[in-house]
């Protein structure tokens, strides 16, 4: 007999026995399902049950027949589910197993005789044996596969007692879960009250008045405490550690008392050379603590052991453990890993920290609660998670708790850090832990769902300042080459993911980043010592601004090409047509009030080229008018767009001449030296309208897909746009970058992103197809406003390298600036010009005419070279 059938017959034994020994212990914790609540068949105790819901007096008896029937079909799916999934034998057509079944329900067997035959059977022909041999196929010592059995075996036993699985919603211990947090949940986002939209949900903050809550009146008083996971690389540990030291400067604070660190190392012998090397950099520095041995954990991907030694190093902090070290000072406690580094100086941290409340909570949460029926319960043991059996999602309705996913890099508070390690009898804390022991990912639900289920959800901010990228999941590896730990659920391509390595091309990014950290940052990269450099000058920076404000430059030195804050209009070279003179075929000294900008239309995200102008504006417009600048009142809506924030290299600005970008040839080279194809790369967001704020995204516009606007994220490249400077990309055209990651991915779904893709518009044109807008314009031809009814008008990114055909054109573009029109009075030498154009009826409106190429032109110039 070999072990998984010994094992085996242990278990049909154990479950013979369930069938007649009544449980009176527990054996998973506060969660288990008691015998008490079988019967409940109604789980959602929000909802009326079945027959509250009946109103026809006369059909009570056939409607409490359905029910009946209702009752005894869901019986029999949770009957029929079990016997697949555990395999409990059903009659085959051979001749000994007819012969063994007719003994297992002949008159003559008694109870124990019939049982013992059954065991037989299902030793000998269940796949229970399968699935057993498959768990302790990654069971390496004796001790993890009798856990596996033992939780197997909970499975098993609620089957034989009749009762509910392990953690099953039927279970009345689950709505005894004291929920405090005041706040409506909304499952279903397609449904939200009138008025209210996903921002609201998703971009809540803690920002209330300063007389209303507790707030550090100098940023550089607020006590930072850094908990930090890591398993090796103990140089690139030291070196965060000392990048987030405090430099006294001209600061009289104590470094020792404003910061903090607390790092765990994983606790397997691999990590041992690690331990020793940070155990030996910390006694130089009071500050710095590495969690003794006693409390360090064997951390598992995915596995809860990841929650484990984050609350051992709050514990640690709190002055919970039994250590000699008392509770170290802190108000913020920020949870980091060894390949987080940090993009924002020390005290640029503690300034950004500080606008909100002490008892802020910043942590990234998907607002809408975990729904998905794939869950699994797993075990940890031999470094490894091992899948058992299905796992329900709880629910407010019917476990007293939501379960929300959320990124396991945090900073809390230190009222918060305290509740987390306390986990006082009651408290959702020490309910919960139970369940989350057994779930994938723990680290990335635990947090946000006891945060959401407390008071402290009232002091949420849902962000946590760390930028992170991922390229790919695990299943999109091919399978010989994926890491068996991020696939670990029954479907072998239903398969985790990590954040994609950070490297120099990333810099960009990195540098508009509003973020205050990043990850995932490997070894001492040459993007480290980048980032150490703008580190260093925003210190300086931000020093300066703290001394005094009002006289202080910036805090990020970048290009200014903001056009004073008015927004541009980006029009279509192409569409920018004179009217032509049928008399003399010549061409005329005026435009027509037709050409298309950049825009969204009049509904909906897409990005498309549009009407620049309303339609009450004149007729014909004067030469050259796109050098100029226009009042805002006279174009559309969704036409305006903020060209900013942008890279601090290379250097451009507008060429109020051509009304495209000049170049400077000192400083064709991107932030890390690297020659580019044009400027510095900028968003591009919608100033005006109900879509305003949003940006740019060419992400989601690759292989000729449209593009659209979405919710500005400074951590996508699909978002930073730069202009074409003829080398590589057309001049005054505008393109974005694409990662050589993305790159790969998408050649190997047989996508089109090349390195860089420029913004354009489809031109088939077919010979019946007269009324293409495109072919109109070059053909001089009248355009309609009606225009953006036309999807062949929407943006699409295509390969810079390609050669305008019948497939699609690149565009270029002329950048004209807004005025505000009550800012701008005509001086007496505007007027003068003014008169040298002719009356204003006959053109444009008068101020838009008059500051073309006098006053705005001068400002312009000016404003860009700053």
């Amino acid at each position: 007999m070999t072990l998984s059938q010994r094992f085996l017959r242990w278990l049909v034994v154990h479950l013979a026995l369930a069938t007649t020994t009544k449980r009176t212990t527990t054996v998973i914790g506060a969660f288990v399902p008691t015998t008490d609540n079988y019967e409940t068949t109604h789980t959602n105790p929000s909802e009326p049950p079945p027959s509250q819901s009946l109103t026809d007096d006369k059909n009570n008896n056939n409607n409490k027949e359905k029910q009946e029937q209702v009752l005894i079909h869901k019986r029999w799916t949770e009957h029929d589910r079990l016997e697949r999934d555990l395999s409990l034998v059903r009659p085959r057509q051979d001749d000994d197993k007819n012969t063994n079944l007719q003994k297992l329900f002949s008159d003559d067997l008694d109870a124990t005789q019939a049982a013992q035959v059954a065991t037989q059977l299902l030793l000998d022909q269940s796949s229970v044996t399968q699935r057993l041999e498959s768990l302790f196929a990654k069971a390496t010592t004796a001790s993890c596969r009798a856990k596996i059995l033992q939780h197997y075996g909970y499975f098993v036993t609620a089957l034989g007692r009749e009762e509910p699985l392990p953690f099953a919603s039927s279970s009345r211990s689950f709505a005894r879960l004291n929920n405090t947090c005041p706040e409506p949940v909304y499952d279903d986002w397609t449904k939200l009250p009138p008025g209210m939209h996903l921002g609201h949900i998703q971009n809540r903050s803690y920002e209330p008045p300063r007389d209303q809550a507790i707030y550090v009146d100098d940023p550089r008083d607020l006590k930072l405490l850094y908990l930090i996971l890591t398993h090796d690389d103990a140089p690139s540990t030291i070196r965060l550690v000392q990048a987030l030291q405090d430099d006294d400067g001209d600061d009289n604070n104590n470094n020792t008392t404003m910061v903090h660190f607390v790092i765990h190392v994983d606790a397997k012998e691999a990590s041992q050379d690690t331990y020793l090397a940070l155990q030996d950099f910390s006694v130089h520095y009071d500050n710095v603590h590495v969690l003794p041995h006693p409390y360090r954990v064997s951390v598992n991907w995915g596995g809860f052991t990841m929650v484990n030694a984050t609350l051992q190093m709050l514990k640690y902090a709190t002055g919970m453990l039994p250590t000699t070290r008392a509770a170290l000072p802190f108000d913020k406690a920020i949870h980091l890993s060894s390949t987080t580094y940090p993009l924002a100086s020390n005290t640029e941290i503690r300034y950004e920290l500080a606008k909100y409340p002490v008892d802020a909570n910043f942590m990234n949460v998907i607002m809408k609660p975990q729904r998905s029926n794939t869950w699994n319960y797993f075990v940890e043991c031999d470094d490894q998670l091992h899948r058992i059996y299905h796992l329900p999602v709880p629910t407010r309705a019917t476990h007293g708790f939501d379960l929300f996913e959320t990124s396991q890099w945090w900073i809390i508070s230190r009222d918060f850090a305290q509740y987390l390690t306390a986990a006082e009898p009651g408290s959702i804390v020490q309910q919960v832990l139970p369940y989350m022991e057994h779930v994938v990912v723990a680290d990335e639900n635990f947090f946000g769902t006891v945060l959401r289920q407390t008071e402290y959800c009232l002091t949420h901010v849902n962000r946590n300042y760390l930028h992170m990228d991922f390229d790919r999941w695990e299943s999109e590896i091919p399978s010989g080459q994926r890491d068996p730990r991020k696939c670990m659920m029954k479907d072998p391509n239903h398969c985790g993911r990590s954040p994609t390595t950070l490297t120099l091309q990333d810099a960009p990014i990195l540098e508009l980043s509003d973020n205050l950290f990043a990850r995932k940052v490997v070894g001492d990269s040459e993007i480290k010592d980048l980032i150490d450099q703008w580190r260093k000058q925003r210190e300086i920076d931000i020093r300066k601004y703290l001394k005094d404000p009002e006289n202080s430059p910036k805090l990020r030195s970048q290009s200014n090409v903001e056009f004073e804050g008015h927004g541009v209009l980006l029009v279509a070279k192409h569409t920018v047509l004179p009217v032509p003179d049928e008399d003399t075929n010549t061409t005329s000294t005026t435009y027509k009030n037709n050409p298309l900008c950049l825009g969204l239309g009049d509904s909906g995200n897409v990005v498309r080229l549009v009407p620049c102008f309303n339609d009450w504006v004149p007729v014909n417009l004067l030469p050259q008018w796109q050098t100029g600048a226009v009042l805002e009142m006279e174009v559309r809506p969704h036409n305006r767009w903020e060209f900013a924030p942008c890279t601090s290299s290379p250097r451009m600005e507008r060429n109020p001449l051509t009304g495209g970008m000049t170049f400077y040839s000192d400083s064709n080279r991107s932030t890390t030296g690297e020659k580019v194809p044009g400027g510095p790369l900028c968003m591009l967001k919608q100033i005006d309208g109900v879509r305003s704020g949003r940006c740019f995204d060419g992400e989601t516009g690759g292989g000729e897909r449209e593009t659209h606007v979405f919710p500005c994220i400074r951590n996508t490249w699909g978002q930073l746009l730069s202009v074409g400077n003829g080398q590589g990309a057309p001049q005054d055209s505008l393109f974005f970058h694409v990662p050589q990651q993305r790159q790969a991915y998408m050649e190997e779904h047989g996508g089109v992103y090349h390195p860089t893709m420029c913004l354009g518009v489809r031109s088939v044109a077919h010979e019946d197809d007269e009324n293409h807008e495109l072919q109109r314009i070059m053909r001089n031809s009248s355009v309609s406003n009606t225009a953006n009814d036309d999807h062949k008008n929407n943006i699409v990114a295509i390969p810079c390298s390609s050669s305008n055909s019948d497939a699609a054109v690149v565009l270029e573009f002329y950048f004209v600036p807004f005025i505000v029109e009550e800012e701008n009075a005509l001086t007496e030498d505007e007027e003068t010009e003014m008169d040298e154009y002719g009356d204003e009826d006959e053109t444009c409106t008068a101020k838009s005419v008059a500051l073309n190429d006098i006053a705005f032109r001068s400002k312009t110039a000016a404003t860009t070279r700053e």
